[in-house]
């Protein structure tokens, strides 16, 4: 069997910079990292990560849960940590499926089983009970789509109420004061959130309580939503949805009964997936940074595992993506 010697005696390296490649790609210069590969294929080397294991006290590996990959919007961050964690030489484990706490503290004891260096969490659902027993099975978990105060130096979130003010904004600017909600589901405490400052959004205009029907965050839930809105208020011009599934789902709904959107309806959907610029009309919506999430969320697992200081996590600012699904209202 081959060794690592014996790649770096045909590569014409040290042991050390073979160990490099392996363990810190980016301390060695490209050229060089492509020869070490070639060699390691050819003499057909494979390392030993547990005995690595067990030197370093680590596996390099680190555990992703999330509630799914469909949809768009945790393929996205799941594709940005891939991306940073491969740069940085870290191997991952996801794990899809999780949509309570339960699921969560299962899949977590599977992924701590299997020496997980650190777990990066979708968690929106867990109250801070939850979060403690979570955090007493994997210390070095980050947490995202948290906004518990209680663990603002582990948690990344976007911020909600900002993002709310820029969609609403939008479309009383553009003269809408009939403004219905398609909100998300009751125990998602971004929903919460969300739902929250778009009352106070409401009552700071002056305008009366929103007309509200909560979806799943599925284009179904919007067009069900959407059809019980405009039935029961007539006088509405305008949905605000709390992610862009759900606004396309009302938009096939508006369309279906014969409005013209955006002359009769405008729309804005929250979270510019990609298949809002494909919607017909493209959708107006409020742009997460999930890329820039998935990449903060890597870095601060390898924080947390290097027993490094951390500060509270900044929230992340969303931006307005205006589109021809809003329009000034018909007088």
């Amino acid at each position: 069997m081959n060794t690592i010697r014996d790649v770096a005696r045909l590569a014409g390296v040290s042991v050390a910079t073979v160990s490099r490649v392996l363990n810190e790609p980016d301390k060695v210069a490209p050229k060089t990292q492509a020869r070490v590969k070639e060699v390691m294929v050819e003499l057909n080397f494979i390392p030993n990560l547990n005995a690595r294991s067990l030197a370093t006290s680590r596996s390099g590996v680190i555990g992703i849960l999330v509630n799914n990959i469909s949809g768009g919007y945790y393929a996205r961050i799941i594709d940005s940590i891939e991306a940073e964690a491969r740069r940085r030489n870290v191997f991952t484990l996801i794990n899809c499926g999780n949509h309570d706490s339960n699921d969560v503290m299962d899949a977590a004891l599977r992924l701590a089983s299997r020496q997980c260096d650190a777990i990066i969490a979708s968690v929106p659902f867990m109250d801070d009970e939850g979060l403690q027993r979570f955090l007493a099975m994997q210390p070095n978990a980050v947490l995202l789509n948290c906004i518990s105060a209680l663990h603002r130096e582990r948690s990344l979130a976007v911020d909600n109420r900002y993002g709310v003010r820029l969609a609403l904004d939008h479309l009383y600017a553009l003269g809408h004061r009939q403004i219905g909600l398609i909100s998300g589901p009751e125990e998602n405490s971004e929903c919460e959130l969300r739902l929250s400052a778009c009352r106070d959004w409401f009552k700071a205009q002056g305008l009366v309580e929103p007309l509200i029907q909560a979806g799943d965050f599925s284009a179904e839930s919007g067009r069900q939503a959407a059809a019980t809105l405009l039935q029961q208020h007539p006088e509405i011009t305008a949905l605000f949805c709390f992610n862009d599934h759900m606004a396309i789902g009302a938009l096939h709904h508006a369309q279906h009964i014969g409005m013209q959107v955006p002359e009769q309806l405008s729309i804005v959907g929250f979270d510019n997936n990609e298949l809002a610029v494909y919607s017909d009309p493209a959708l107006t919506t409020v742009a997460q940074p999930l890329e820039q999430l998935g990449e903060r969320a890597l870095h601060l697992a390898q924080q947390l595992i290097a027993g490094e200081a951390h500060e509270p996590q900044a929230l992340l600012l969303p931006e307005l993506v205006v589109r021809q699904s809003t329009a000034s209202p018909r007088p």
